[in-house]
């Protein structure tokens, strides 16, 4: 079960991380240049650079949704990639803060809390229903007072 969260993990962290890549080109581009100009500089550089982290992101996230459900793998995607890239915005290109944004992460993070005690949840209920063979169809005939395999 672990495998997978570290597999979303890794994903919000290449998404954060594509988004901070395609701020910092915006920022070395500036608003008077070209199309060109903004392609073939290190502006464009970082901006190939958040492409191909996006891509990457893609491919962690398909696969670590295998095993988790995408109405718990989303919510924590976003809101883990958003709080990255807020604490960057703000610690390191300046951004302002207001205690609106304030309120907003700490409701996130609570959100993201209770997502957490969901997945705690579910996972202490798919190991209640293990039987100790690691047969669930076991552990519930042994439940209904029956025997596997009769």
């Amino acid at each position: 079960m672990r495998m997978p969260y570290i597999l979303l993990i890794v994903a919000l962290t290449l998404n954060a991380a594509a988004n901070l890549c395609l701020k910092h080109s915006a920022n070395l581009a500036g608003t008077g240049s070209s199309l060109a100009d903004k392609l073939f500089s290190p502006s464009g550089l970082w901006m190939g650079l958040g492409l191909g982290l996006f891509a990457a992101n893609v491919i962690f996230y398909r696969f670590a949704l295998e095993g988790v459900d995408v109405s718990v793998g989303y919510p924590i995607m976003v809101g883990g990639g958003l709080l990255i890239i807020s604490g960057v915005a703000i610690f390191v290109f300046g951004e302002s803060i207001s205690w609106k944004l304030v309120v907003g992460y700490l409701l996130l993070v609570a959100g993201l809390v209770f997502i957490s005690l969901h997945i705690s949840e579910q996972a202490k209920a798919a190991k209640a229903l293990q039987h100790p063979s690691g047969d669930a169809v076991a552990a519930v005939a042994r439940d209904a007072g029956h025997d596997a395999k009769s």
